[in-house]
């Protein structure tokens, strides 16, 4: 092949990438989608810090759905453990039950409960959430007085997926 026929190919080839990847952009933005990196370790063992992860606003949230909003003029990124009208109880141990129902917590390592600013048990209000980190070790959370619960108004959406390194949430 000559010279600048391999030119053209690669230029080729590169202009098809760019219009691919404009085009996946283009449909984000249209879809409210929108990309965060990860900061610190509260969320280990299933989202390290540096991931960049890829957000959906949704018209409803899940217990155990990890969502990003808005806290303290950033972005912060938490586990959905307690819904609006719940009714939350932390034991001693750090095992969480949510309406006299203790959850299954797979993606936590140490149920450890560190001294919690909130006294046990605490009811929701509407439209207030109640989030944990997954390394409950080394979170700040709704545990904390001066973090408080999350208002839905103040959710920016649910991680759909981990773009980097490329895996499906746990």
């Amino acid at each position: 092949m000559k010279p600048n026929k391999t030119k053209i190919i690669i230029n080729l080839c590169l202009s098809i990438i760019a219009f691919i990847a404009f085009a996946i952009l283009a449909i984000a933005i249209k879809n409210d989608y929108r990309l965060f990196r990860i900061v610190g370790h509260s969320m280990n063992p299933t989202l390290y810090e540096k991931n960049i992860v890829l957000t959906k606003p949704q018209k409803e949230y899940q217990r155990g759905d990890i969502i990003a909003f808005t806290k303290d003029g950033g972005t912060t990124i938490k586990r959905i453990i307690g819904l609006p009208g719940d009714t939350i109880y932390i034991d001693e141990d750090g095992h969480v039950s949510v309406n006299d129902k203790l959850i299954d917590e797979p993606y936590v390592i140490f149920h450890q409960m560190l001294p919690s600013e909130v006294e046990f048990p605490i009811t929701l209000k509407t439209d207030e959430y109640f989030v944990l980190g997954d390394n409950r070790q080394n979170s700040r959370d709704s545990r904390e007085r001066t973090f408080g619960y999350v208002n839905k108004n103040d959710i920016i959406g649910q991680v759909v997926k981990s773009l980097i390194p490329f895996k499906d949430i746990k």
